[in-house]
């Protein structure tokens, strides 16, 4: 590469000199130094004088020993491969792409001489974002399409910079202390709870038990409202009624929190969401008080209380365990030509995607028409407000559309649900792992997901603290692995394995061994005084 702008420069100076072919032979030789100088003088050309090489000639033949075919070949490649860097691979903004490009056009292969197929390449060597919106038209030159993509460039910017300023504000006031004095305008009574919180909630006030925010009982070790009844021995503690525990009670099933969860769980995975709108008029109070909490304070932060559709509820599972887990298909994909790890799951009915995945690849995302309300495992509320339209993912080979929701979430990149489900015909075969999707004018495209076996009796701990606090009982058990010992292990017996059975059946039997010496007749008997 410092060979080829070398020679650039001197052409460039010799041109601005108007010097002649000879004459720029002459002069670029007086340039030369050390290595370069020692190749000319070996060179029969350097012996007459003028020396009886052209110009073309003598750049040819420079070129030829100081950038070897090899090297040149390789650029060659490299040019054709080129690439904007964006997600994993880095960052690169579009300037330093083009300055990138316009190093290696000198290499260029046959293929790219005319204005047309550079132009081509050059467009199609942009990030997918830049590229896909770049394409619907028609450019004239390089330049354009440049003077474009910079455009793009400092609108997605911004875009991006807007959004982690509103995450920045929602953590801000996600962060603040909870209690009355930020959910209503009454004063805390002197013997008010410290756990509980009023708040004025569809035109009535509630009392909303903080369940997540309490330090653990000093009797049962357990995190619950109101008085410890685990002396009391075997009682529900929803009714107080002895005879059931709180997750075997039969009044349940129409009322309070599990009317809550059945709304929510139309799939059997365990990673999922469910509208529950505000506006619904048979909401218990109980399922209306515990889902207040958190979001009133940041609804009434933004001013939009009244656009808040409603409350998808997120159970959150572990990677390895969803790979494991009957009613979830999950496996690799690709967003935007990056791997992805993607979980089908037919009980969630939104798509969502992680945002440090969205933030990683510079995907920009736009507001949804109203807030939406995602209920955590631990019992905090999400506001999300961003959602990615149309983004590209690749399932089976097959490019597909979805809109993804941006939601912090770790364990997986991209949660499909039925919204997307649905509108690609799915069939998923949780059994095979197996998701087979309509291609419009294709046939079906199948995909097949990662199948991997563990004990059925194993659960999530964000599932046992579920249970926990419902009343269920949990053991602590300590287990150890013991080891029989073979033969091989004791010493003594691998010295004289030979002596040995391979089995040792037990201790040798009792019993009485005769031991005597032998001595010549007539001996005396053998005294030894004693000291």
């Amino acid at each position: 590469m410092e060979v080829e702008q070398w020679l650039a420069k001197v052409t460039r100076t010799l041109i601005e000199m108007r010097a002649d072919d000879e004459d720029r032979v002459l002069l670029t030789v007086s340039l030369l130094q050390d290595t370069a100088y020692n190749w000319w003088i070996n060179q029969p050309a350097s012996r007459e004088d003028p020396p009886a090489v052209t110009w073309p000639e003598f750049v040819q033949s420079f070129r030829d020993h100081f950038v070897p075919e090899a090297y040149r070949i390789a650029k060659q490649r490299e040019f054709l491969l080129i690439r904007q860097r964006w997600g994993n691979e880095g960052k690169e903004s579009v300037a330093d792409y083009t300055a990138r490009f316009d190093k290696l056009f000198a290499y260029r292969g046959p293929q790219f001489q005319d204005a047309h197929t550079q132009r081509i390449h050059y467009l199609e060597s942009l990030k997918p974002l830049f590229r896909r919106q770049l394409s619907m038209l028609n450019w004239n030159n390089r330049e354009e399409i440049y003077q474009a993509a910079l455009r793009l460039e400092r609108a997605d910017t911004a875009l991006h910079e807007e959004g982690m300023q509103r995450e920045g504000n929602k953590r801000k006031a996600a962060s603040l202390p909870e209690g009355p004095s930020q959910l209503s305008h009454s004063r805390r009574k002197p013997n008010q709870s410290n756990y509980g919180a009023t708040q004025s909630h569809a035109g009535s006030t509630r009392s909303v038990p903080n369940y997540f925010h309490r330090d653990p009982c000093n009797k049962c070790g357990r995190i619950h409202p109101g008085e410890c009844k685990v002396h009391m021995g075997g009682i529900c503690y929803h009714c107080n009624e002895p005879g059931h525990y709180a997750r075997d009670f039969p009044k349940r099933g129409g009322q309070g929190r599990a009317q809550s969860e059945q709304s929510v769980r139309g799939g059997g995975g365990r990673t999922q969401t469910g509208q529950q709108f505000d506006n619904q008029p048979n909401r218990s109070n109980h399922q209306q008080g515990g889902n207040a909490g958190r979001f009133n304070r940041n609804e009434r932060d933004r001013g939009q209380g009244s656009q808040t559709a409603g409350q998808p509820r997120l159970f959150s599972m572990r990677r390895e365990e969803a790979d494991a887990a009957p009613e979830v298909v999950t496996g690799m994909i690709s967003l935007y030509h990056q791997p992805a790890f993607v979980l089908f799951d037919s009980g969630s009915t939104h798509s969502f995607i992680s945002t440090k995945l969205a933030r990683t690849l510079g995907i920009p995302f736009v507001r949804l028409g109203q807030n939406l309300r995602v209920r955590t495992p631990v019992g905090d509320t999400l506001i999300v407000d961003s959602v990615i339209r149309d983004c590209v993912i690749t399932v089976a080979g097959h490019e597909f559309e979805a809109n993804l929701i941006l939601l912090p979430f770790d364990e997986f990149d991209v949660i499909l649900g039925m919204d997307w489900l649905s509108k690609n015909r799915a069939n998923v075969d949780c059994y095979k792992k197996e998701v087979s999707l309509e291609v419009e004018g294709k046939g079906t495209a199948l995909f097949k997901g990662t199948k991997k076996l563990i004990p059925g009796c194993l659960i999530s701990a964000v599932k046992a603290f579920s249970l926990i606090q419902e009343g269920c009982e949990a053991y602590l058990a300590h287990v150890k692995e013991v080891q029989e010992k073979k033969i091989e292990d004791v010493p003594i017996v691998r010295e004289y394995l030979e002596v040995f059975p391979e089995e040792l059946p037990g201790l040798p039997p009792q019993r009485e061994v005769e031991f005597d010496i032998e001595v010549i007749p007539g001996t005396a008997p053998i005294s030894i005084p004693p000291y």
